[in-house]
C-alpha cells in the first residue's frame, strides 16, 4: 500500500513554496504532508491555535486541545493502479536503467585505450601515445574484433591488440618502473595504420 500512496503522491503538483517544508495535503485531507523535491509519506496535524483576543489569560490555546482531528490513516484506501498501468511504470523504469548503463559504458570507453585511440584515429592523428601500468590490474572492456562480442580482459597484450584494431601499428615500446607506485609502466608509440584497423563490436551494444 505504502508504494501504491507514493506513486499516486507523484502525479501531484509540487507546492507554491520552492522550500521543502510542510504544505497542506494534496490528498486533500486536514493534515499537512512534507514536501521536499517530492512529496513524502509523512504527515502531520496542523496545530490551529485562537488570536489572543479570544482568549481571556491573554494566552494562545491550541483549538486542537480536546479535540481530535480525523486521522488520514482512517481515510478512504487508495484505489490500486491498474495492472496496465503498473507494467507500463516498470517497463520505463527499465528502459531508464538501460540508458543509464549504456552511458556508462561510453563513458568508459572513452578513457580506455581503444576509446582513446578512437577519438586520435577519427582527428587524423598520425601518432598516438598510450601509457599502460603493468602487473595486476583491473579488467577492462574491450571492443570485439569482426563480429566478435566485447569482453573484459586485464591481459596487457589484448589490451594492445584494442588499440591496433582501431588502425594503429605497434612502433616501438619502452618500459620504466615507478617506485612510489611499485609497479612498472610501458610506453607505447603507436603509428597510423588505415589497413588495420577492424570492424569493432562496442562494449555498449549488447
Amino acid at each position: 500500500m505504502r508504494t501504491e500512496l507514493k506513486e499516486h503522491l507523484a502525479e501531484f503538483p509540487p507546492p507554491q513554496g520552492s522550500e521543502p517544508g510542510w504544505y497542506p495535503d494534496p490528498l486533500g485531507s486536514t493534515a499537512e504532508r512534507f514536501w521536499d523535491g517530492t512529496w513524502l509519506d509523512i504527515i502531520r496535524t496542523p496545530q490551529l491555535r485562537m488570536p489572543p483576543e479570544l482568549n481571556g489569560n491573554g494566552h494562545h490555546r491550541s483549538l486542537a486541545e480536546g479535540l481530535r482531528l480525523p486521522s488520514l490513516r482512517r481515510a478512504k484506501p487508495l484505489p490500486p493502479l491498474k495492472k496496465s498501468v503498473r507494467e507500463q511504470r516498470a517497463r520505463e523504469k527499465e528502459q531508464r536503467r538501460a540508458l543509464l548503463q549504456i552511458e556508462a559504458k561510453k563513458d568508459a570507453f572513452v578513457l580506455s585505450p581503444a576509446g582513446r585511440a578512437r577519438r586520435a584515429f577519427e582527428r587524423g592523428q598520425h601518432l598516438f601515445q598510450y601509457e599502460l601500468e603493468l602487473g595486476e590490474r583491473e579488467p577492462m572492456e574491450i571492443p570485439g574484433v569482426d563480429d566478435e562480442p566485447a569482453r573484459a580482459t586485464s591481459d596487457p597484450v589484448d589490451i594492445l591488440n584494442s588499440v591496433v584494431a582501431e588502425g594503429w601499428k605497434l612502433e616501438t615500446g619502452t618500459f620504466f618502473f615507478v617506485e612510489a607506485r611499485g609497479t612498472a609502466i610501458g610506453c607505447y608509440l603507436f603509428k597510423r595504420s588505415k589497413k588495420r584497423r577492424h570492424a569493432t563490436t562496442d562494449t555498449w551494444e549488447s
